[in-house]
């Protein structure tokens, strides 16, 4: 068989796949799903090994382009979070401050109703998201405003215009990934790690999370600021900027800034982290209020303290807990592995670790960083590590697309009404991930430096 004709039809069966999952798939189903899923990560695999050989990046793009197009007047059915989505985009549309109103408090008022903020648009609302305040940063918010522009009252159409936005961002990142790799003088091929990989089709593209913005402005600030060659004071405005509006579409980066900090030096460090703060306050600005802080709080410690989901350290600790305390010490626990987790990625920013020169040093550094945060964490939806797959693409490392793969093991949780995970599953999922990540760790030595 040759390369094109495997090409083409792992790329059928993968399409076909994405389809059913994505238009028909009963998410309740949890057997058939895993069985669909295994076998779209096998033509997954075999797609990615195909390019391998066969370099042609205008065909890799194309694929990667036409996977996510087929999904575009797909309603989300793996997560509701689009309904939260649609309604804080109604409320900014409307000149409402989409920080300082819970649904709730939104059915409450007789002017806001008389808006279009309808008992049809909020029953859609899952119970735990009417009553809490939104948790969605600012660059969110400006795309759901705009997707809410275009269909006020249509979630319907809402949901592909902000579609179109992501897969634009997924686009951009494929084109960026090939970009880097070209410059450190890797293989392109790489790039497809993350570009065919079924996991970030259907929550980024099918499901419209926004790890797809998160990860676009990541690497887009990388691009300006991990060259070989020296830095400009315009690498560094641009690439402080992009950082921001990455950490103003979800806080998560800001745990790489003492790393970008040491990397850069004291001086351009200094000024790429001051940046980042600056432009990131910028994009709260037209939200400014004496309660936003307060409010965007409340929705932020509630993920941390009553959160828990596929969960893998952090569920031991809370077994310990239970033996010895008698009840669930989440408070206590997530608190004190959020800390350690910081404490590890300190260590990982300042310490030099030696090994052999493989590939751009930084981001090998970086997927280690977020990966400890992930294993301390009490919450790993399967589209967290995404953003940990996209870096993983740029380095030598494989064990997040095992992670891709085993994580959907996760969605078990949906075949049921109250959602009771199965920890042999969770236990499968983390215990195969680790056995590899040591493995490529102790056998494969790609280096970590700073370099």
């Amino acid at each position: 068989m040759t390369k094109k004709l495997l090409i083409g039809i792992t790329s059928i069966i993968l399409t076909f796949i994405l389809v059913y999952l994505s238009y028909f798939h009963d998410r309740t189903n949890f057997e058939l799903f895993i069985a669909l899923i295994a076998l779209a990560f096998g033509n997954y695999l075999l797609l990615t090994h195909s390019f391998k050989t066969y370099q042609n990046t205008f065909l890799l793009i194309g694929i990667a382009i036409v996977l996510r197009l087929i999904l575009l007047l797909a309603l989300p059915n793996l997560s509701e979070d689009y309904t939260r989505f649609f309604w804080d985009g109604k409320l900014l549309v409307e000149g409402y401050n989409p920080y300082l109103y819970t649904p709730n408090e939104v059915m409450e008022s007789s002017e806001m109703q008389a808006k279009g903020f309808t008992q049809e648009k909020f029953q859609e609302l899952s119970d735990l998201s009417k009553k809490h305040y939104t948790i969605y940063p600012p660059v969110n918010q400006l795309f759901f405003a705009i997707s809410n522009l275009f269909f006020p009252n249509n979630t319907y159409g809402f949901v592909i215009i902000l579609r179109l936005l992501i897969i634009a961002c997924e686009i951009g990142t494929i084109f960026l990934l090939i970009s880097i790799l070209k410059r450190y003088g890797l293989p392109v091929h790489w790039s497809a790690w993350y570009t065919f990989n079924p996991l970030v089709i259907l929550e980024l593209t099918g499901n419209l999370h926004f790890e797809a913005v998160v990860i676009f402005f990541l690497i887009l600030s990388l691009w300006f600021i991990a060259k070989k060659n020296l830095l400009t004071s315009q690498d560094i405005f641009l690439g402080a900027l992009f950082f921001s509006l990455s950490v103003s579409s979800k806080l998560i980066p800001l745990i790489f800034i003492p790393f970008l900090w040491t990397r850069l030096g004291f001086k351009k460090g200094f000024w790429f982290s001051a940046g980042v703060g600056f432009f990131t306050l910028l994009t709260f600005l037209p939200f400014l209020h004496p309660d936003l802080i307060f409010k965007f709080w409340d929705s932020l410690d509630l993920y941390f303290q009553k959160f828990e989901f596929n969960a893998s350290i952090y569920y031991i600790v809370r077994y310990i807990g239970y033996q010895v305390h008698g009840h669930n010490i989440i408070a206590v626990a997530g608190a004190t592995l959020s800390i350690i987790s910081a404490l590890l990625a300190l260590i990982l920013s300042f310490i030099p670790i030696k090994g052999q020169n493989t590939g751009p040093n930084w981001a090998t550094r970086m997927i280690f960083i977020l990966s400890i945060y992930y294993f301390l964490a009490t919450t790993v939806h399967p589209w967290y590590p995404l953003v940990i797959l996209a870096l993983s693409t740029l380095t030598p490392y494989r064990f997040l697309v095992l992670w891709s793969g085993m994580i959907t093991l996760s969605y078990f949780a949906y075949s049921n009404t109250d959602y009771q995970e199965n920890l042999w599953l969770v236990g499968l999922e983390y215990l195969t991930v680790w056995g590899y990540l040591i493995y490529e760790v102790t056998k494969k030595k790609p280096s970590i430096t700073n370099s």
